[in-house]
């Protein structure tokens, strides 16, 4: 099944290619903000999503196959993911676009309520620990959608509101059930890291910042509670980085991941987890606060941070580490050197229009930029996708 999700990875690249390339061109059968819904959609829930509750299954029933009740819901998600990128384009926030959006938070629900009343698993305390509070973020980022619907639904035009509902929705999902379930696979296997003396204090830390970090995306309400509570959550996270830099020293010895390949992208993506923790803490100072969420580059910028440094690097690691890329050594490596390549490219790009903007300096050249840096993002993710077609053993 995970391969499925390198081909929605690259569906994901192309619809971000797509939206450059209708930035600087004139494509008049497409909707700019339709296509836009649907490569944010399908990046959710057809590549993050969907690999993090498959790892999460069959992490729980290794070495045995995923159960077929399982997998079905799993199939839900995944077919619910492709009708949304099929229908958004076309519908926008059209009912045929909702009907599947709410088929994949249904879906989500159920692979929930299955996984908290499941039989006992093996799985390594702190594993589990992280696996909760990930499927809990999970549902608390439906309140989003849910809210978001009902003011379609009511004709309401509240600004406020929807700008919360949205942020509500991107903090629960990125700080809360993309980090959590990223550090419950890599805690659930390999059990010497979980061993760790900093390895429970920078679990439990990570899982406490989550509710009180929240308002960090809320501060333009300009509300003193929020401010306070944000402040709280800053603490949280300066503390999580501290237990992560002496978690980081303690690993001294400890194989990570199986190969080179693995352990460079691997990595990249704890790096890019100590530029979130970094950026989102330094949100409570009003002016980088300021930047980060009414600086549209920084914003986009700081998504993908998230969305392709750290967890698609992530997920790459394990990809590689479980035999889907089976071509001689520089072969296996070449898609995923161009693919890296992309990410790069597009991170310091956005970050130099973001500070241009800024500055009032900003280029129109800047846009080519990015359009080259998404070819490479999807001539990287098509080339993962067309090397993981070879077999091999050790895949699920």
């Amino acid at each position: 099944m995970l391969q499925l999700g390198l081909w929605n990875l690259a569906i994901v690249a192309l619809i971000g290619f797509t939206l450059r390339c209708k930035i600087l061109f004139e494509i008049p059968f497409l909707d700019y903000r339709n296509l836009l819904r649907a490569h944010g959609h399908f990046a959710f829930a057809g590549w993050i999503g969907f690999m993090l509750l498959t790892l999460m299954a069959i992490q729980r029933f290794a070495p045995a196959k995923i159960p077929l009740g399982w997998r079905r819901v799993l199939w839900a998600v995944y077919t619910s993911a492709i009708g949304m990128v099929l229908t958004y384009p076309v519908f926008g926030n059209g009912a045929p676009s909702l009907f599947f959006a709410s088929v994949y938070i249904l879906s989500n629900f159920v692979f929930v309520a299955m996984f908290f009343t499941g039989r006992a698993t093996t799985v390594e305390k702190s594993a589990r620990v992280l696996n909760f509070w990930a499927l809990s973020s999970l549902l608390a980022s439906s309140i989003g959608p849910v809210v978001l619907g009902s003011m379609m639904a009511n004709h309401s035009a509240n600004a406020l509101l929807h700008r919360t509902s949205v942020y509500t929705f991107l903090h629960f999902q990125y700080n809360g059930f993309f980090t959590l379930a990223v550090f419950a696979h890599l805690f659930g296997s390999r059990p010497a890291l979980a061993a760790l003396p900093a390895a429970r204090p920078f679990v439990l830390l990570l899982c406490a910042a989550t509710l009180p970090t929240l308002p960090l995306s809320l501060l333009w309400l300009n509300s003193g509670l929020l401010y306070g509570v944000a402040a709280i959550g800053v603490l949280l996270l300066i503390a999580t980085a501290i237990a992560g830099w002496r978690l980081y020293r303690q690993t001294h010895g400890i194989k990570i991941s199986e190969t080179p390949l693995a352990r460079g992208l691997m990595r990249l993506s704890m790096l890019s987890f100590a530029g979130k923790v970094l950026l989102s803490a330094g949100t409570i100072i009003p002016s980088l606060g300021n930047a980060v969420y009414g600086d549209r580059p920084v914003i986009i910028g700081f998504l993908h941070l998230v969305f392709l440094g750290f967890v698609s690097f992530y997920l790459l690691a394990v990809l590689v580490d479980r035999g889907y890329f089976t071509f001689g050594s520089r072969l296996r490596r070449a898609p995923i050197m161009v693919f890296g390549a992309g990410v790069l490219a597009n991170e310091a790009l956005l970050l130099l229009q973001g500070l241009g903007i800024l500055l009032g300096t900003n280029s129109g050249y800047f846009n080519w930029a990015l359009l080259a840096a998404s070819a490479l993002l999807l001539a990287g993710s098509l080339l993962m996708a067309l090397s993981a077609l070879r077999p091999a053993g050790k895949r699920e």
